[in-house]
Parts: C-alpha cells; sequence; structure tokens
C-alpha cells in the first residue's frame, strides 16, 4: 500500500497557523508587554516636611506640614511606564445618612509627586505620590495637588471633624491605562492639626483611615447625585 502525503498541503496548513500565530502575538504581545501600574496605600504614618511652596503662609518661613502619602506600584517592572501621572477625577463626601454626595470640583488635577519638581513620573518600580496634606493651624486635610499657584478649593477637603470622603485617581501613562481607583478617607476628629502630635503612629493608625475601595462597594454606594454612574470608577 502506497502512503501518498501532499506536501503542499501541508505546507499551506502551517502557513495558516504561522499567520494565525504573528496575528495573536501583534493583538496580544504588546498588551503583555506594557506597564501594569496600580495605586497602593502603605507606609501611612505620616511625614513632617516644610511646605513650601505655600501661599497660604503669612510670613517668610513656611509652615510645616504632614504628609500623607499613597505609593504607584508597577509589577512589570521590566517595562517602565513613562510619563505617568494621577489625577483627581472626582470628590464625594458622605452625608449623616449614609449616602455620598458628588462634590463640585473642576478635574481633573493633577497630584504632586514626593520631592519632584514636574508633575509626571517614569515608574520602573515604585513611586511615592503627596496624596493628602495637613499644614501646622489650619483646620483641614486637603489634596496634593498641581497647580500650586492658586489655593485648593473647599470642596475637595477633609474637615477635621468627623468626616468620610471618596477620591477617585486616574492613572495614566504615555504607555499605561487609563485605570481609575477610588480611596475612602476617613476621620474621627479625635485629634488636633498639631502636627507633633499627628506624627506619633498609634495616632494616626487609630484616627486616620485611608483605604483603596472595592469594584462592589462602589456598585453597592448610595450616591445623592442620580447621574453617578458607579461603574465610571470601577477598577480595571
Amino acid at each position: 500500500m502506497q502512503v501518498s502525503i501532499d506536501l503542499g498541503n501541508i505546507w499551506e496548513a502551517l502557513t495558516a497557523v504561522g499567520t494565525v500565530g504573528v496575528a495573536v502575538i501583534a493583538l496580544w504581545g504588546d498588551r503583555f508587554n506594557l506597564p501594569r501600574l496600580k495605586v497602593v496605600a502603605k507606609d501611612l504614618i505620616g511625614e513632617i516636611r516644610f511646605v513650601n511652596p505655600y501661599l497660604g503662609a503669612s510670613t517668610s518661613i513656611p509652615p510645616q506640614g504632614i504628609y500623607f502619602c499613597l505609593h504607584v506600584e508597577n509589577s512589570r517592572h521590566w517595562r517602565p511606564a513613562k510619563n505617568c501621572r494621577v489625577l483627581l477625577r472626582g470628590v464625594h463626601r458622605q452625608v449623616p445618612n449614609g449616602q455620598y454626595y458628588r462634590e463640585p470640583v473642576i478635574a481633573p488635577l493633577t497630584f504632586k509627586w514626593t520631592n519632584a519638581v514636574t508633575d509626571t513620573q517614569t515608574i520602573k518600580s515604585d513611586a511615592v505620590l503627596d496624596f493628602l496634606l495637613l499644614v501646622q493651624g489650619h483646620e483641614k486635610f486637603e489634596p496634593v495637588l498641581y497647580p500650586v499657584n492658586h489655593p485648593i478649593s473647599s470642596n475637595v477637603k477633609l474637615s477635621l471633624g468627623a468626616e468620610t470622603v471618596r477620591y477617585a485617581l486616574e492613572i495614566t501613562a504615555d504607555n499605561f491605562g487609563p485605570r481609575m481607583q477610588v480611596f475612602e478617607v476617613t476621620w474621627n476628629g479625635a485629634l488636633s492639626n498639631d502636627v507633633t502630635t499627628l506624627r506619633q503612629h498609634q495616632n494616626v493608625k487609630q484616627n486616620l483611615k485611608i483605604r483603596e475601595v472595592t469594584n462592589d462597594e462602589l456598585k453597592q454606594t448610595n450616591y445623592v447625585d442620580p447621574n453617578i454612574n458607579p461603574s465610571l470608577f470601577d477598577p480595571k
């Protein structure tokens, strides 16, 4: 019995398989080679620094403030994120009945990187972001945002009284995103605005809470504003 093998058909089949493989790589290869960024809340003890520049200062000596920072982590450190920035996309304040009210904020605004002079960073593995600031002698926490040449609206600030505010943050880079995450900040009003007192590790842990809000929580949140769409804030 003779077996006849049509090499032409085999070659055509292999060519077809190769073509499909190239197409798959073209469609999905770059996706796996892009950076993977996420904002993480950790090391929330607070850092005391001079607030400079700060237009609220009435003397030549800048006031002190305590900064609470977030980290932006890249789990694919072999693919640096280029020109990364973190934007404030929205603010929602909890009212006494447990609902959340959207504050009228001109967005987006850009958060400041710690000890950086520009609003973008190239992130290989980790970068630190100034998130909240309490200036000595002031009555509210405020997000640390660009530009610094005008006062920040009180709508985005967190009162020293017992209060819960949610901040919607968006990470973006030339080769990533955007990705939205929401962080909830709860302050029970138990401490003064003295930076030395706030710096105590135990007091900060007990009185100031910063955590990421999960996707399920966002879907279940009762918003006062009927135009709020929780899917806008779903982490991706």
